[in-house]
C-alpha cells in the first residue's frame, strides 16, 4: 500500500519549494509520488497518484439516462493518452449541489460505479479503468463506507482520506472532525470495507482545510503528525493481510488483546501458543490456548512470526531482540475488530 499527500493547502504554486520540502521531510515522498500539483483542473493528467489518474465526470447535471452516454464518450476519449502514459483511469464518486444542499451524484451508488467501471473496461478490452473512493463525498452523503466499498471490490485502486462534519464539503486531517467526543466520520466502516476487499492501492491524504488554517511555521509538525495518522490507518487496514502473510505465528501477551485475537482471527489464523512475562500464567490456558514462558520463543523456526498482543510494543520488541530472537515481530492491536468482547478478562478467564 502506498501513501501520498495532496499538496493542496500546503504548496504555494508561486513559491512551491518550501511546501514540497515540508511534504518530503514528513516522509510522504519516500515512495516517489506526489499528487494534485496541477492547478488546472482540466488537465486530468496533472492530478496524479503514481500509475493512476483520477478523472471526474465531464457532465453531471443531465438526466440519468443521458448521464452515462455523455460521460462514456468522455472517458473512452482518454484511452489513447492513458495507454501512451501507461496509467489507469480512476472514476470517482461525486455529490451534487441542489438548492444549496449536497446530495448523492455520479457513482455515489456502488452498483452504478461497478456498472460504469466494468462497462468501460469491456469497451477498452482491458482493465484500464478503476475507481477512487472519496471519503469526503461519502461523509457528506451519509453513506456507510463498509456497504459502499465492499461491492466495488478490487476495482478500488485509491482512497481519498479526509475528515469533515458530514454536512458540507471539507478536507480536514483524519480524526479531527468530532462532536460530543465522537468522530463525525465512519472510520470503522472504511477500515472494515477496505479489509474485506484486501485493498492494496493508494491512500491519498487530503488535509487542505486543516493545512490552510495552520500557520506555515507549524505545518512541518502538522505534516509529520499527518504521516503518523496515515501510517496508523495503513496498519489497521492491513492487519488481516499481515496475518495471512505468515504460515506460522505465536502471540505475546495473555490479556484482553490476545482474547480478541482468538475470537476474531484464532480459527482462520491459529497461533501455536501465546507467551507472557507473568510466570504465574505459564502452563495455564487462555480460551484454550496454552501460555508459555517467553524463553520458549528461542525454539521457534526463524520464519514463525511473533505477534505482540500488548500495548507495550516497543518494550517487548526490545526484550525479544535482546533475547537474540531474529523472527519477524509484528504489532497487533485491531481497533476495528469484526466483533468485540465486552467483558474484561479476569484471572478466572485464563484458566
Amino acid at each position: 500500500m502506498k501513501i501520498v499527500c495532496s499538496p493542496k493547502g500546503i504548496v504555494d504554486k508561486d513559491r512551491p519549494r518550501q511546501g514540497i520540502m515540508d511534504i518530503a521531510d514528513a516522509g510522504f515522498l519516500d515512495q516517489g509520488v506526489i499528487c494534485g500539483l496541477c492547478e488546472d483542473e482540466t488537465d486530468v493528467w496533472g492530478d496524479a497518484a503514481c500509475e493512476y489518474r483520477i478523472v471526474e465526470p465531464i457532465v453531471e447535471d443531465v438526466e440519468k439516462d443521458a448521464l452515462w452516454t455523455v460521460n462514456r464518450e468522455y472517458y473512452l476519449s482518454l484511452l489513447d493518452e492513458a495507454r501512451l502514459r501507461n496509467v489507469k483511469i480512476l472514476l470517482k464518486n461525486m455529490c451534487r449541489n441542489v438548492g444549496g444542499h449536497l446530495i448523492r451524484g455520479v457513482c455515489s451508488d456502488a452498483a452504478e460505479a461497478v456498472a460504469w467501471v466494468d462497462a468501460l473496461n469491456t469497451e477498452a478490452g482491458e482493465a484500464r479503468f478503476g475507481f477512487c473512493v472519496d471519503m469526503g463525498v461519502c461523509n457528506v452523503c451519509g453513506q456507510d463506507l463498509n456497504e459502499y466499498i465492499t461491492p466495488l471490490g478490487n476495482r478500488v485502486k485509491a482512497v481519498i482520506l479526509q475528515d469533515g462534519n458530514g454536512s458540507e464539503a471539507q478536507a480536514l486531517l483524519p480524526f479531527t472532525a468530532a462532536d460530543k467526543k465522537a468522530s463525525r466520520t465512519d472510520w470503522l466502516g472504511l477500515i472494515r470495507g477496505l479489509r474485506k476487499i484486501a485493498f492494496d492501492g493508494i491512500l491519498i491524504l487530503n488535509l487542505e482545510d486543516t493545512a490552510s488554517a495552520t500557520s506555515p511555521l507549524l505545518r512541518p509538525a502538522l505534516l509529520r503528525y499527518a504521516r503518523q495518522v496515515a501510517d496508523y490507518l495503513c496498519w489497521q487496514i492491513e492487519i488481516e493481510t499481515t496475518l495471512a502473510r505468515y504460515e506460522n505465528r505465536v502471540l505475546f501477551g495473555a490479556g484482553n488483546m490476545c482474547r480478541n485475537y482468538l475470537k476474531c482471527y484464532g480459527e482462520k489464523y491459529p497461533p501455536l501458543y501465546t507467551c507472557d512475562n507473568n510466570p504465574h500464567l505459564w502452563g495455564s490456558r487462555l480460551d484454550g490456548l496454552e501460555i508459555h514462558n517467553p524463553e520458549d520463543l528461542k525454539k521457534l523456526d526463524k520464519d514463525t512470526a511473533v505477534f505482540i498482543c500488548n500495548i507495550y510494543y516497543r518494550e517487548i520488541e526490545q526484550q525479544l531482540r535482546k533475547m537474540g530472537l531474529l523472527n519477524p515481530i509484528v504489532y497487533f492491536n485491531d481497533e476495528y475488530l469484526p466483533q468485540f468482547h465486552f467483558e474484561r478478562l479476569t484471572d478466572e478467564g485464563r484458566k
